[in-house]
């Protein structure tokens, strides 16, 4: 080729910037509403963000083990003692309860909170709460769905300005199979995406699904929520690749007369 090669020593840091270069900047104050960035919504900046945990009224002791140790594992996350944290059953569920980041536990047979907001689900259960209903991102067979567990995030129902969260299932061990995957630092990585779904097995399936009614913000939207830091980097990047793209130009128009 006609480009000028020099030989780099082993310590010096490169690049090489093409027309198909781009750089990606972390450009938003809260990270997505995806199972890669949990235990967020539930805390933010070490405390407890606004949480309510809706728990059925005849609670299992299961499920009440599992809401334990889940927050034996977000508490990891939580530095200081400033955040509302608030447990209820969801007959205490009322409009002052709305303006919150909601965890619900509990079965469509037995929770009348987990009836209610079936409606917001990925996937959704069927009119009288047996299986799950096929979604445009999966076609499920019914004897399969009417097996299965689910953890799914949303934006909550009540107020588009937070989240909702339920552990629920078809199935009647909805709780040992979702507690794999809660309740311990190795498994937990495994969820991804904002809806998963857990077999008879214990293989689990995730899906990526999309809030057509969530504001997807533009690079610049984003760029613009952030703090000096961010546009003070960005703006040396610019700068950088700006200077390589002139150097290059004249060096290039330079060799060329020759």
């Amino acid at each position: 080729t006609d480009m000028y090669c020099t030989f780099r020593q082993e310590d010096m840091p490169w690049a090489y910037v093409n027309g198909n270069s781009y750089v990606s900047i972390l450009s938003s104050s809260d990270p997505a509403p995806l199972f890669e960035s949990y235990p967020w919504p539930f805390i933010k900046d070490g405390d407890f963000n606004n949480v309510l945990v809706v728990l059925p009224d005849k609670l299992a002791t299961d499920e009440l083990e599992l809401l334990a140790n889940m927050f034996s594992l977000m508490g990891k996350e939580v530095k200081n003692n400033t955040g509302e944290l608030k447990v209820i059953r969801e007959s205490e569920f009322v409009n002052r309860e709305k303006n919150c980041n909601i965890l619900a536990i509990g079965s469509p047979k037995d929770s009348k909170f987990i009836r209610e907001v079936n409606s917001s689900q990925w996937f959704k259960f069927d009119s009288q709460f047996n299986y799950f209903l096929s979604n445009e991102k999966r076609r499920l067979v019914l004897n399969f769905s009417q097996d299965l567990a689910a953890i799914q995030l949303v934006s909550s129902p009540y107020n588009k300005e937070y989240y909702l969260m339920t552990v629920s299932g078809s199935c009647g061990d909805y709780v040992a199979r979702t507690k794999k995957y809660l309740t311990s630092e190795k498994q937990i990585s495994q969820l991804i995406g904002n809806s998963s779904l857990i077999d008879a097995s214990g293989e689990i399936t995730n899906h990526y699904f999309i809030d057509k009614n969530e504001k997807q913000p533009s690079l610049f939207e984003k760029v613009s929520l952030q703090g000096i830091d961010t546009k003070i980097f960005l703006g040396i990047f610019i700068s950088i690749v700006l200077m390589l793209a002139v150097s290059s130009i004249m060096y290039f128009v330079k060799y060329r007369r020759k």
